[in-house]
């Protein structure tokens, strides 16, 4: 604390400033140490308490003046407790401005400190969000592999079906098996094979046809009957594909029930590989979803 007389004194020092500085008391001083045992004493010390305010008491903020003229008063006056006064309110406010920089230099660490997680939160954000899109291009490209090797498979499957079916109708067909073949295209012709909607569940409207074609298929001979189902386009190749042979599937089952010969019955799917017209119209999807009838 005593560091501040050392300054005021150097003021004082400095600028020759008088004793009686502008609003510094003008205590008696031989007055003020009349009740003192060591009068001698009190007279030296007070005189050097009065030159050291007299040096720095005109730059002295005025608050710390009123406040510490307001707390030595009489009759105990002095101008060492008005010293004392002084360094109390200087060191007070040396640690308010040390706690004011201490607050400061906190909030300065707050801040970035909050910076930094602020950063490192959108880091974060902009690498998920990277992830995410890195793995959405990813699923999408395994997606569309897969749906080309579906496609693939589909066309595949469906060629090798028709490829098949060309070679076996190219070959010579006996005249008995051209007449049981044209039976059954007759009697299919006339009349109608429906089933349940995505289903191979043969609809009840379907057995008067059935047990027609039942009939038809006990005048056929040492021939093989082949079932062939056929579907539109809609949903996807491999589904219609399956769709298409359990149908054909159904209606052999339901003539070998009738007394047909399963060794004499074939079933086979063609999906929509082998359309009689465009798939355009609710009209012309129904054509293609048909059951056809083939003698060899």
């Amino acid at each position: 604390m005593a560091i501040w007389r050392t300054v005021l004194a150097g003021i004082a020092a400095t600028l020759a400033i008088p004793a009686r500085a502008d609003g510094l008391p003008d205590w008696d001083i031989d007055a003020l140490c009349a009740r003192e045992a060591a009068a001698g004493q009190c007279i030296v010390l007070e005189a050097q308490a009065r030159r050291t305010l007299s040096g720095g008491w005109p730059v002295l903020p005025v608050e710390y003046r009123s406040t510490c003229l307001k707390t030595v008063t009489a009759p105990h006056v002095s101008y060492r407790l008005l010293s004392q006064c002084i360094e109390v309110e200087v060191d007070k406010a040396a640690r308010a401005r040390r706690n004011d920089a201490f607050e400061r230099l906190a909030a300065a660490d707050a801040e970035r400190n909050a910076a930094a997680r602020r950063k490192a939160e959108e880091d974060a954000r902009q690498a998920a969000e990277a992830e995410a899109r890195r793995k959405a291009e990813e699923d999408a490209r395994r997606a569309a592999e897969a749906e080309a090797r579906r496609k693939a498979e589909d066309h595949s499957a469906g060629t090798s079906a028709s490829t098949i079916a060309k070679v076996e109708e190219a070959a010579p067909q006996s005249p008995e098996a051209a007449r049981c073949e044209n039976a059954l295209r007759g009697t299919a012709a006339v009349g109608s094979i429906n089933f349940a909607f995505n289903s191979a569940a043969l609809d009840g409207s379907s057995t008067t046809t059935l047990d027609q074609l039942a009939a038809a298929a006990r005048g056929c001979s040492n021939v093989t009957i082949r079932i062939d189902g056929h579907t539109d386009d809609l949903g996807t190749g491999s589904f219609n594909m399956s769709l298409s042979e359990q149908r054909a599937q159904a209606v052999a089952a339901y003539l070998t029930k009738a007394g047909i010969t399963a060794q004499q019955l074939q079933a086979r799917g063609f999906g929509e590989s082998r359309p009689i017209a465009p798939n355009t119209t609710p009209s012309s999807r129904a054509r293609n979803r048909r059951i056809e009838f083939t003698v060899r």
